[in-house]
């Protein structure tokens, strides 16, 4: 009878076994296995329908995005940093587009347009969208993350980080000495790099690019660290994961004065987070919703709403921007551009 309720399908086949093996042997009990299996079919008929009512909760009201359409032609710039000018107009996205069906695990983008791609498989590879041309670069595998700085500097995260250097044929491993294991990397505009560790204290270290030497930044508060993302001017933004891994927010280091404040903005996955050139920040609350929060107004506009239920299957796992305001992300079903208009 125990299973009706833990297990409610397991109950129901016990039951019918339990029957058949009383009904054999002529033994006692009957009624007991009688009333767990009834109670087993009730409590699987309560769970299919709560399951039911969920699905249906989950889609909520929005409107589902069209279809992507397939391209190779994507715009890029730096996920992190850039000095090009920032797009003027009204901000609005269209709908996203293909690019590659490969699930990655992360996102850069270069002032050049190359695209950069974490792939836990080939580690770090380096796509032209206006060739199509795929190139692994020279990192080793189990790279979680990615980014680029504004010399065109690769930067890889899986287990220490690792720079390539514009022009080299060989990573170097830099000097993250406390760095248990790396979970997410990003570099600002004067090329100081951050890391975040996964084990440990969930600690965020910062490689000063003057002195060579990594120092602990003061978060309070941070319960996981499982994605940073430096703006041009060097403010911090970390995704903090409780252990649940539900509902991770947004908290935000202020380089100037070393504040650490709360940002407003949905909470949502344990990655998804970008910033642009004139300092918007950009949020996955999960992997069909996107979230931007202006810099000049403080103001959040939901720019994307693509349900589970769509066609585009459509996801958000790691994101960058390009100097024209575009969005990049990437997930279990490859790389998406998600265009300015």
């Amino acid at each position: 009878m125990v299973f009706a309720f833990v297990a409610p399908p397991a109950g129901i086949a016990l039951g019918h076994v339990a029957l058949w093996q009383i009904k054999k042997h002529n033994q006692p009990g009957r009624q007991l296995a009688l009333i767990g299996t009834v109670l087993s079919y009730v409590m699987t008929v309560l769970l299919i329908v709560a399951l039911v009512v969920w699905l249906l909760m989950s889609r909520d009201e929005p409107t589902p995005a069209a279809a992507p359409t397939s391209t190779t032609a994507p715009s890029a710039a730096p996920p992190t940093t850039t000095t090009s000018t920032a797009p003027t107009g009204p901000l609005a996205w269209g709908t996203p587009e293909q690019i590659l069906t490969e699930e990655q695990d992360d996102v850069a983008v270069g002032l050049d347009g190359s695209v950069y791609l974490a792939d836990q498989d080939r580690g770090v590879i380096r796509y032209d969208p206006a060739s199509g041309t795929r190139e692994t670069l020279p990192f080793r595998s189990g790279v979680h993350s990615v980014a680029v700085d504004q010399s065109g500097n690769v930067y890889g995260c899986g287990g220490d980080v690792w720079k390539l250097t514009k022009g080299s044929s060989t990573p170097e491993k830099l000097p993250f000495t406390s760095l248990e294991s790396c979970k997410d990397v990003s570099v600002d505009a004067a090329g100081n790099v951050y890391a975040a560790s996964i084990f440990g204290a969930h600690q965020v270290f910062k490689l000063d690019a003057a002195s060579g030497s990594a120092t602990v930044l003061p978060l309070t508060g941070s319960q996981e660290p499982t994605a940073i993302e430096a703006d041009a001017e060097g403010n911090l933004y970390v995704v903090n994961t409780p252990p649940s891994l539900i509902g991770s927010s947004t908290l935000r280091l202020d380089a100037a004065t070393g504040e650490q404040t709360t940002v407003d903005i949905p909470k949502g996955s344990i990655k998804g987070i970008a910033t642009d050139s004139s300092g918007n920040l950009y949020r996955a609350a999960n992997p069909w919703q996107l979230y931007m929060r202006d810099a000049a107004t403080g103001a959040v506009k939901l720019i994307l709403d693509d349900p589970r239920n769509s066609a585009s299957r459509f996801d958000c796992k790691g994101m960058a921007t390009d100097s024209q305001g575009n969005l990049y992300c990437v997930g279990l079903n490859g790389l998406w551009k998600v265009p300015r208009k």
